[in-house]
């Protein structure tokens, strides 16, 4: 019997990384839908300018922030792992919860106490997550610059700290992060449009995903079958707890992909 509280926050690994149990984690949340390469890109100028010896992406059981369609979860994961083997560096993990907090309570469970973090994010949803309406705006800050630091790029506009004195206080722990001028350029929303005109975007994303979007019909039309099949044997999980269902499925599908 499962007998873990809904409330509790799970992160589940997928693809561990190559490397031994690092002291210094980056952790890098998104939709995923899919993964691209400014994923990677900033993941990489992450690694280099803040000496992380892992950055692992995140994918939310249901973000809190978003309204998730396009691709399925499973094929979202699988995307992820198979982008993930670009680097030794790259983890990729299912988080039950959305929000950073919950999911490092769902990280720590998984790597050394001593561990430093460090959270990922472009300006607009770093700024969300600063001024997100939490129950307890003051306790919540505290708790998460206590848990963790915040690297934000300068995706789509410069980032600036808000000026209310309940942020700044922390802005010992919020660190800029600049990236390259194109990857304002690359984004999901864009894959996806493409993908649904037809047209090319193998300069958006990295090899094994273009594949396996094009072998699948992800974004397509004919798409929509395969989203049938999932959620049928979806409905044959409900006596398991759901991440243990989502990663089994997300594992024959790697295994017949040869990853």
């Amino acid at each position: 019997m499962n007998t873990q509280s809904p409330d509790e926050p799970v992160v589940k690994i997928i693809k561990p990384a190559s490397i031994p149990t690092p002291s210094r984690l980056g952790v890098l949340g998104a939709t995923f839908n899919p993964v691209t390469n400014a994923h990677l890109i900033l993941a990489e100028r992450a690694r280099e300018s803040f000496a992380l010896d892992e950055v692992i992406f995140v994918l939310s059981l249901v973000p809190p922030h978003k309204e998730i369609f396009g691709a399925i979860l499973e094929d979202r994961l699988a995307m992820m792992a198979m982008a993930t083997q670009e680097a030794p560096f790259l983890s990729a993990g299912l988080s039950t919860h959305g929000l950073f907090l919950d999911i490092h309570r769902g990280l720590e469970k998984l790597y050394p106490k001593e561990i430093k973090v460090y959270f990922l994010t472009g300006r607009d949803a770093g700024e969300r997550v600063l001024t997100w309406p939490y129950d307890d705006p003051p306790r919540a800050l505290e708790e998460m610059f206590s848990r963790f630091e915040l690297i934000v790029a300068n995706r789509d506009g410069v980032f600036e700290i808000p000026s209310d004195p309940l942020i700044t206080q922390y802005k010992e722990k919020i660190h800029p992060l600049t990236l390259p001028g194109e990857v304002g350029d690359i984004s999901s929303t864009t894959v996806r449009h493409l993908v649904e005109e037809g047209k090319e975007f193998s300069h958006l994303t990295p090899r094994s995903i273009v594949r396996y979007i094009k072998k699948n019909e992800i974004y397509r039309p004919g798409y929509e079958m395969r989203r049938e099949v999932f959620q049928g044997l979806a409905a044959f999980d409900g006596w398991r707890p759901p991440l243990e269902g989502i990663i089994d499925r997300v594992k024959q599908i790697l295994e017949a992909e040869g990853s």
